[in-house]
């Protein structure tokens, strides 16, 4: 289809978002990417205070998976995640709120990038030094729902991974990707159909 990995902020054709994922794989599949809205520079700050130097390079990383109900430590503090009314919440064990996106702000990219999802899946080889795929199933979502995707991230069936590593001011930031398993990605959407 000649659609390449991308951080479009629109479903990538004609409504329809695809993914796809190596068949056997245990990766779980980025729903979408987006930087916390408040405050100004969040991952930065994230980096700063709890990056994990490397000694031999220099660089920190702040390169972890949170979620609702996994406590992740880093130095004396643990982090997880949390949602209320209006945001979805990074917060440390002391209640302090890391950083934050706010529902309407996430509800909004979602419904432009996820209300219709393609999932295909491909085995794969080597043919000289260069990997082919071969797709073998598709599977249609439609129906994304944010009070479904509310529920999942409650139940921490959905995480969210930062991927940022630098020095100060000059951190270089993967985006930060909120997350799903194959298994609970049928339950963020109202019908599912097998395509092939």
């Amino acid at each position: 289809m000649g659609i390449t990995e991308n951080n479009s902020k629109m479903a990538d054709l004609n409504g329809i978002e695809y993914k796809s994922k190596r068949r056997g794989s245990s990766a779980h599949v980025t729903l979408l990417t987006r930087n916390p809205t408040t405050p100004d520079r969040a991952v930065h700050v994230l980096l700063e205070e709890y990056g994990r130097l490397d000694a031999k390079t220099d660089i920190k990383r702040f390169n972890t998976n949170l979620a609702v109900g996994r406590h992740t430590q880093f130095g004396v503090h643990h982090l997880t995640v949390q949602a209320t009314k209006s945001a979805v919440q990074i917060v440390r064990d002391d209640g302090a709120v890391q950083c934050e996106w706010e529902l309407a702000f996430l509800e909004e990219a979602m419904k432009c990038k996820l209300s219709t999802l393609a999932l295909t899946e491909a085995s794969t080889r080597i043919v000289s030094g260069v990997e082919e795929y071969r797709y073998e199933t598709c599977c249609m979502y439609d129906g994304f729902s944010m009070d479904r995707f509310i529920a999942l991230l409650n139940t921490g069936a959905i995480s969210i991974h930062f991927r940022v590593k630098g020095r100060l001011n000059a951190a270089r930031n993967r985006g930060t990707a909120f997350k799903i398993s194959k298994v609970n990605l049928r339950n963020l959407y109202a019908d599912v159909s097998v395509v092939f």
